[in-house]
């Protein structure tokens, strides 16, 4: 799985999202989401620490004054709501 990992780590854009504009949110947070489940989190996997603070950064940026971010996130099912399940 690791090499799985690196492949998707290398896709993360200089922005720190993955995807393009219309899907970059909801990318950003399943490649997030993917490196959580394998048990790759901030702080334990020295590897893709700089990965992790780009695309928290970005996903962040992104947040405006109508809460896009927070409304496509609550709307999720806990079962695939990779932006506040590990929050």
């Amino acid at each position: 799985m690791s090499s799985a990992m690196l492949w998707l780590a290398e896709q993360q854009r200089d922005d720190g999202f993955w995807g393009e504009k219309k899907d970059r949110i909801k990318l950003t947070c399943l490649a997030v989401e993917a490196f959580l489940f394998y048990g790759h989190f901030p702080g334990n996997s020295p590897e893709y620490s700089g990965m992790f603070v780009k695309a928290l950064d970005a996903l962040i940026s992104d947040v405006n004054l109508n809460g896009k971010l927070l409304k496509w996130c609550l709307k999720q099912p806990p079962t695939i709501n990779p932006c506040m399940r590990h929050l």
